[in-house]
């Protein structure tokens, strides 16, 4: 599903069930081609979000996401679900490093910021 309305625009959402209205659009591929895994993570790229913003039409106050403006965006993908498929585990294996990095370096912060207000209490009281 393809969020046609924003904030935020283009939203690419998966693993949901159920009714869809208006403001949704059905990315439903042709697996013979492209594997959805594939199409997922190609959607989500930043150039084609550039390309949906430059080329939306505005409604008003509000852009909006059609049919047209996608149809002409070109999608290059390996020919063979296998080659997709690796494609995708690194792409997963990258965003699964990714965040082990981000939960580290936030904890790193945390700590940073607890040591800051020890030294800061500890300089205060005339304890440095």
């Amino acid at each position: 599903m393809i969020g046609r309305y924003g904030p935020p625009l283009f939203q690419i959402l998966r693993g949901l069930e159920g009714a869809y209205n208006v403001a949704l659009m059905k990315a439903a591929p042709d697996e013979q081609q492209i594997t959805k895994d594939f199409l997922y993570y190609f959607l989500k790229h930043p150039s084609i979000l550039q390309h949906v913003i430059y080329h939306s039409e505005r409604a008003a106050g509000q852009i909006g996401l059609t049919k047209e403006t996608l149809e002409p965006y070109p999608i290059f993908f390996p020919p063979s679900p296998g080659e997709q498929e690796k494609v995708v585990q690194r792409i997963v294996e990258i965003e699964a490093e990714c965040l082990s990095l981000e939960a580290i370096y936030s904890r790193k912060l945390a700590a940073l910021d607890e040591l800051k207000k020890s030294l800061l209490h500890k300089a205060f009281a005339g304890e440095l």
